[in-house]
């Protein structure tokens, strides 16, 4: 099965299980070599199956890295559904359904940052959200 390790640095690395040992579970990444390392269970999210759901806890993979997001919106006008993203540093993605990976149980959503932009709330970015005037 594919994973998602919370590194003890807090990153997320998407792992291949390969089965318990000893007090934990053994699993290779992408730069473990044939054997693989042992990690506790609990640093590990399994990936579910499925489409993302707006407004569900998810995660934005793109060239490697693997940060957590929420997702926005799912758009429909097109052949395959796509995704709009927002990230924990307050930035959106518009991205394919490959970059999204969606846990099998429920994450809590995560915490947008605030905007610097003191004229967010009134433009529709950062955080704010506000209408316009």
């Amino acid at each position: 099965a594919t994973c998602l390790l919370r590194t003890p640095t807090g990153n997320w690395e998407k792992v291949q299980v390969l089965g318990p040992q000893g007090g934990g579970v053994a699993v290779r990444g992408k730069n473990d070599g044939g054997g693989g390392r042992v990690v506790a269970t609990d640093a590990l999210t399994e990936l579910g199956e499925g489409p993302a759901t707006a407004g569900a806890a998810a995660f934005y993979e793109m060239m490697g890295r693997v940060e957590t997001c929420t997702v926005t919106t799912v758009h429909t006008d097109a052949g395959e559904p796509y995704y709009t993203v927002a990230l924990e540093n307050g930035a959106s993605r518009t991205t394919e359904p490959q970059h999204v990976l969606v846990p099998k149980h429920a994450l809590s959503a995560p915490k947008p940052a605030a905007s610097a932009d003191p004229f967010a709330a009134l433009t529709g970015g950062g955080g704010g959200g506000g209408p316009l005037v």
